[in-house]
């Protein structure tokens, strides 16, 4: 991926609106924004108020897929939603039944190519990280 990552100092959690779309408004023309901070409500809102302005600007939600493109000299463009995302805060139980499938199939994957990977340095923290995740799914309490 040949992607540029920007910091935004000298912003607080609760930028203005206006001082966000001001800053936007100094890129070239033809910027592409994801904006991936703040509650759902407020991230659509600052991407339509970056579109209106004549910028590009997408809201992503957890595993979606964008394909991204760029002449030489030009910022990437956002060119379509390459597949959806498959998970989705309304998922409905066989959403999740299919994604544990998978989970359990990556993972008997791993433990058939663990003897032939020799060095485990790399994976054991990744697998560490992975388990107290699905940790906290199991003990996260439903709303």
């Amino acid at each position: 991926v040949n992607a540029a990552m920007h910091t935004l100092g000298g912003f607080s959690a609760h930028g203005d609106r206006d001082d966000l779309l001001s800053w936007v408004s100094h890129f070239g023309k033809g910027a592409s924004f994801f904006v991936t901070h703040g509650e759902l409500k407020s991230s659509e809102s600052l991407a339509s108020g970056i579109r209106e302005i004549g910028y590009d600007a997408a809201v992503p939600s957890a595993g979606a897929v964008y394909e991204l493109s760029a002449l030489p000299g030009k910022e990437p463009a956002i060119v379509r939603r390459a597949s959806p995302g498959k998970t989705d805060a309304r998922a409905d139980g066989e959403t999740v039944l299919a994604l544990l499938a998978e989970i359990a199939s990556e993972t008997e994957s791993i433990r058939e190519s663990l003897d032939s990977r020799g060095d485990y340095r790399e994976i054991a923290p990744l697998l560490e990280s992975s388990r107290l995740i699905l940790q906290s799914v199991r003990n996260a309490k439903p709303k």
